[in-house]
């Protein structure tokens, strides 16, 4: 979307950049959160297979 905006002039360089910026930072924390998610449920299961 940012892209078409910005062919269309619609964005200066540096409101390009933010964008791109702001949708790789909300996709690097969603990807955290998922490792979050994932290292707890191997949490879980060592602690349920070790006992």
């Amino acid at each position: 979307m940012w892209l078409t905006q910005y062919d269309r002039g619609e964005l200066s360089c540096k409101e390009a950049e933010a964008s791109v910026v702001a949708e790789y930072e909300a996709k690097i924390a969603a990807l955290e959160r998922k490792v979050g998610q994932l290292t707890m449920e191997l949490v879980k299961k060592l602690h349920a297979c070790a006992s």
